[in-house]
């Protein structure tokens, strides 16, 4: 994901990085979804399919919003 790779590399290999693109955004520009319930939702299932053990939630713009909710 663009603008990412520097925050991933300074994180190390000791942090796996989930990058989502939310709906109507990047690689997800064309799915349906675009109101902040329908991307938190959508979020929120990309996070709970990767099952992780524990996790912290950051975005940037829209993505910090989301990050909010």
């Amino acid at each position: 994901m663009a603008g990412y790779e520097t925050v991933l590399a300074a994180l190390g290999d000791d942090v796996q990085s989930l990058t989502i693109d939310l709906p109507g955004f990047g690689d997800a520009a064309g799915e349906p979804g675009s109101s902040v319930a329908e991307m938190a939702t959508a979020v929120g299932a990309k996070i709970r399919a990767s099952s992780p053990a524990s996790w912290v939630l950051v975005g940037h713009s829209m993505g910090c919003k989301i990050a909010c909710v």
